[in-house]
């Protein structure tokens, strides 16, 4: 159901009837992403959790996506062009 959980932070609502084709909106907060996009996200927070939780080397845990960057703690930062 990834592509069909909120990934903003704060929300992380799942519907499913929130997909129309290639676009997600919250039902719950409003937001908008391209589908593949939202659940991109979802998926590098539950990798960025258990990582996390593993303990592994104890580093910061950081994914980048194509826009910015997610942590552990679900904070986005977008990319400054």
């Amino acid at each position: 159901y990834t592509s069909q959980r909120c990934s903003h932070v704060n929300c992380s609502f799942t519907h499913d009837d929130n997909r129309d084709g290639d676009e997600f909106e919250c039902l719950k907060c409003g937001r908008e992403y391209h589908a593949d996009y939202n659940a991109a996200k979802n998926i590098a927070r539950k990798l960025l959790q258990n990582w996390h939780k593993s303990g592994s080397g104890g580093a910061t845990s950081h994914l980048a996506l194509k826009s910015g960057t997610l942590n552990v703690n679900g904070i986005y930062t977008p990319t400054t062009v």
